[in-house]
């Protein structure tokens, strides 16, 4: 089973920039890891006017878009954050997950200028950052996240095969 956390934050607290160094460190260490972006301002999932874009504006339910490179999945209906975790459960080692504040997982909350631990009471927090020297934050990171190695050694994650990493 993956372990599963999330990163939270207000805007502009390094969440995306904190996520994708917390993935490459675990992908490093060997670790299959599968990520969740929330984005709360309706951005759009594709590109608009390709082919794919087309077939979701004709009026399609669900778009698939495959290629040697990957696929893509999109869906006039947001699926539940607990299915989208448990589509994960058996392929990942770690699933992260970039925002959905309110949902029960572990959470690596990035504090955001002038706000403090208390400020996220009753968040499931796992640990506290900031992108710069902040009181109440256990891990500080700059741009090269250099203290992100404390957290990934600290993580309780079960590699798929059996062997703790």
């Amino acid at each position: 089973m993956a372990l599963t956390i999330q990163v939270v934050g207000h805007k502009k607290t390094g969440k995306t920039l904190v996520t994708a160094g917390l993935i490459k460190r675990l992908t490093r260490a060997g670790l299959s890891v599968a990520a969740i972006k929330h984005d709360a301002h309706d951005g759009n999932i594709d590109q608009p006017g390709t082919d794919s874009d087309r077939l979701y504006q004709a009026g399609a339910n669900q778009v698939v878009f495959q290629s040697r490179q990957g696929s893509f999945q999109r869906s006039r209906t947001p699926q539940p954050l607990a299915n989208l975790v448990d589509q994960f459960q058996q392929t990942a080692d770690v699933v992260v997950i970039e925002g959905h504040k309110a949902a029960h997982y572990p959470k690596l909350i990035l504090l955001a200028p002038g706000e403090s631990r208390s400020d996220w009471a009753g968040f499931n927090a796992l640990a506290f950052g900031a992108l710069a020297q902040q009181a109440g934050a256990e891990f500080n990171w700059g741009p090269n996240h250099h203290r992100l190695g404390s957290l990934t050694t600290s993580l309780p994650i079960t590699k798929r095969g059996n062997s703790d990493v």
